[in-house]
């Protein structure tokens, strides 16, 4: 395969991956991308543009002027939009073209996507992780403020305003987390869920009796690019 340069615009700039080999930079426009992994290299832009649901997880990238697009998707009921995380979606689908259940991403911005034979026919994305980070309760944790909030949460979504309002690191992610499983529950009721990205996600579904696989969210991230650019036409 030869190489090629895949990247993702940011809040600080761009993150580009020179393919296959997955070696990274950053860099504040496209210029530096190319400087740091290679000039003259076919440059393919994540999340550029939209396709509209139902769609299937990999479709061809599209050629647009000097670069290549991999298309988002748009959901028009309720709105929504999946960008960049299409290419870590790929990467959990690519080796299950027939499998149906639940892909759950999480980070800053967690999305949670209903997959059918190789096609996305719902998601919701939630900002929890942005919002630990503006209560300042940094990265994920667990502990036994986290357990208890969590399960308060799931079962009395009302009381999340004032969990919050205790502060403490643990108890700020149990309410926020366990505000996203209670709502994210059409979703994984009944499903198995594929998670990429950190946890504790996994025990919070495990709970509930949901069986979960967890996936390196980065691993998925180059599967799935490698998977599209291979579509390309």
């Amino acid at each position: 395969m030869s190489d090629w340069i895949a990247a993702e615009r940011g809040a600080n700039g761009l993150h580009g991956w020179r393919m296959p080999d997955g070696f990274t930079a950053q860099a504040a426009d496209m210029k530096g991308i190319t400087a740091k992994l290679g000039n003259g290299l076919p440059v393919v832009m994540i999340g550029e543009g939209e396709r509209t649901l139902p769609a299937p997880v990999i479709a061809p990238p599209v050629k647009t002027g000097d670069h290549w697009a991999i298309k988002g998707l748009r959901q028009a009921t309720p709105e929504d939009r999946l960008g960049a995380e299409i290419a870590i979606l790929a990467g959990l689908v690519a080796p299950r073209p027939r499998w149906d259940g639940v892909v759950c991403i999480t980070g800053a911005r967690s999305v949670w996507a209903h997959v059918s034979a190789g096609e996305v026919i719902s998601f919701r994305s939630f900002v929890s992780g942005i919002l630990a980070g503006a209560l300042s309760a940094g990265d994920p944790v667990g502990g036994a403020g986290f357990d208890t909030a969590l399960e308060e949460v799931v079962t009395r979504p009302e009381r999340l305003a004032s969990l919050l309002g205790q502060g403490g690191a643990a108890r700020i992610w149990g309410a926020l987390i366990g505000a996203e499983i209670a709502a994210t529950k059409p979703y994984w009721l009944g499903q198995q869920v594929l998670l990429a990205g950190p946890n504790p996600y996994a025990g919070a579904l495990r709970d509930q009796g949901v069986p979960v696989e967890i996936f390196d969210k980065e691993s998925m991230r180059l599967e799935g690019l490698k998977a599209i650019w291979t579509t390309r036409e």
